[in-house]
């Protein structure tokens, strides 16, 4: 599946969903998007862009040569996208710019995720502590996280106007990233650099309330609708799921847990709506939710006396039977006052098993668990959801 591929598309479709009045012309849009940064169509807007850095490493400086492109394409499409919008944005302005070093970006990425820092104060703090040259109107910095076959970036788009910032995680498969030209030496996509254009026009939008109502001028509707034709008919190939019931693994019979079972078609609906290419229980492409295959299933992965490759090879036939590509299905540890729920998804084709775990106070999950506006409903909904975009 290209994932990466439906997660961009998913992103300009929904920055497209937020075009709902009528096309009101280029010289009022220009006014919108510096009234975003503060500014007038008549002032430079200052707009400093951070390299990306590691998460595990905290650094910068040490970058594969996937990671450094990966950085390169990031910096070269807000220098399009800046020039696509409005002609009076700088990107990095050497008199105007926030250093780029890894102690800057620590300290924003430690503002920013502390959960103790109310949204406002986030931005108040980080004005402060960096000291940010009151010229510089945004920020643009992502840290990575490498793997074998993919990263995990999360961008952090921070708007100083507004007192606002979004924080956009993605995963990138390389094998949709890169290839290695006629050298043997490793290049980036040239289609996929246009990719992450739509993302960071959503980036501004998200961060700006105003340009949630006001529509996008041909001109940069025109750049989307060249990044679609770029990319043809994107469609990922179904990828078929199935699910089977959460259960409480300590009680004498097998008992369901009703209300976390709507959690969790509630987390499979949130994915299928951002890729569309997840199948649930379609016709063909079902694993039977019945009591013998979910104690089959718990069985063959709890049981510490098998082997990974003996558990994948007994799931992968079950899934090779069903037809499908991924079971998902989850247990529930009950003790005197926790209540533990570990949602579970086995992949077929990556041969791997994903474990999630969530803890909650049994006094709360039992008060709250049959309502579908409760913290704990929404907390299953958003794992699952969660678990099915690491496929």
């Amino acid at each position: 599946m290209k994932r990466n591929r439906m997660i961009k598309m998913m992103i300009i479709l929904e920055l497209l969903f937020l075009i709902v009045k009528i096309q009101v012309g280029e010289c009022f849009f220009n006014e919108q998007i510096s009234s975003c940064f503060g500014e007038s169509v008549t002032n430079d807007i200052h707009i400093s862009y951070l390299s990306l850095i590691d998460s595990d490493t905290k650094n910068s400086t040490f970058m594969s040569r996937e990671a450094s492109l990966l950085d390169s394409t990031f910096k070269n499409a807000l220098l399009e996208v800046s020039t696509g919008l409005i002609t009076n944005i700088k990107i990095n302005d050497s008199n105007h710019l926030l250093n780029d070093i890894d102690s800057n970006k620590i300290k924003l990425i430690n503002i920013l995720t502390n959960p103790a820092l109310a949204f406002q104060n986030k931005i108040w703090t980080i004005q402060d502590e960096l000291n940010i040259d009151p010229i510089i109107k945004a920020v643009l910095l992502g840290e990575y996280r490498e793997f074998r076959t993919h990263f995990e970036v999360f961008l952090y788009w921070i708007l100083f106007h507004n007192n606002s910032y979004v924080v956009e995680k993605i995963i990138l498969h390389k094998e949709d990233c890169f290839f290695k030209d006629q050298s043997q030496q490793i290049i980036i996509s040239e289609k996929f650099k246009s990719y992450f254009q739509p993302m960071i026009i959503g980036l501004v939008i998200k961060s700006c309330p105003a340009l949630s109502t006001l529509v996008i001028p041909r001109s940069v509707v025109k750049m989307l609708d060249e990044v679609l034709k770029k990319r043809k008919k994107i469609i990922g190939n179904p990828y078929y799921l199935s699910n089977i019931s959460f259960f409480y693994v300590d009680r004498e019979s097998l008992e369901i847990e009703t209300s976390l079972n709507k959690a969790v078609e509630k987390g499979i609906e949130m994915a299928q709506k951002k890729y569309p290419y997840f199948k649930y229980n379609e016709t063909g492409h079902t694993f039977q939710n019945n009591e013998l295959n979910i104690r089959k299933v718990y069985d063959i992965v709890t049981i510490k006396q098998n082997s990974k490759a003996e558990k994948m090879d007994k799931l992968v036939n079950i899934m090779n039977s069903a037809n499908i590509d991924s079971i998902l299905f989850g247990y529930i540890i009950e003790n005197l006052s926790k209540i533990e729920v570990s949602p579970v998804i086995v992949c077929k084709k990556e041969k791997k098993i994903i474990v999630k775990n969530v803890v909650f106070e049994k006094s709360e999950f039992m008060r709250h668990k049959n309502t579908i506006n409760s913290v704990i409903f929404e907390t299953i909904a958003d794992q699952i959801s969660e678990l099915l975009f690491e496929l």
